[in-house]
């Protein structure tokens, strides 16, 4: 930039020879600084950078809590079974993925403990908010753990067939 300042505003020129030489050497900073930062600013746009994060895939476990859990013949087992499960999957997967533990309630925020008392199960609530807040994540994998039963809302294959790119094993 200094050089084609320089040659812009050598003395040769015969408009140049009516200016004062300071005049001439403010002009000749002015264009040098001007070309400079041009130059600065086409410099960022040819050094690339890269960065990387390294996000864990998203692991979620949809939980139902409701009381049909327990009708069956093993009731006293599931109270004890999903919650040892929940940890062992915690325990064992924890390195490799981001657990996220979600109940199927009315509101389907986590809770501490499953007490397996809630009266409806809408296991299309589950999959839409899973659809509408993780899709485009790196949503790794879907555990359902249900009877299966559902007595509200629509049928749950239907969001879950819109996470084609998530396994969901039941």
């Amino acid at each position: 930039s200094f050089v084609l300042s320089f040659w812009a505003y050598r003395q040769s020129n015969d408009w140049l020879k009516q200016i004062s030489n300071g005049k001439r050497w403010t002009m000749l900073g002015l264009r040098f600084l001007g070309l400079a930062v041009l130059g600065i600013l086409f410099m960022g746009l040819l050094i690339q950078s890269k960065s990387y994060n390294k996000e864990l895939p998203v692991m979620v476990n949809l939980i139902d809590h409701s009381a049909s859990m327990l009708n069956y013949s093993d009731s006293n087992t599931i109270k004890t079974e999903v919650p040892d499960l929940i940890n062992k999957i915690e325990s064992t997967f924890t390195e490799d993925f981001e657990i996220l533990n979600l109940y199927l309630d009315e509101d389907l925020e986590n809770i501490d403990s499953l007490l397996f008392n809630y009266p409806k199960t809408d296991l299309s609530k589950g999959f839409e908010k899973l659809y509408n807040e993780y899709y485009g994540r790196n949503l790794g994998l879907i555990n359902l753990i249900s009877d299966g039963n559902y007595n509200e809302g629509t049928n749950p294959s239907i969001f879950a067939n819109k996470l084609k790119h998530s396994p969901i094993y039941t």
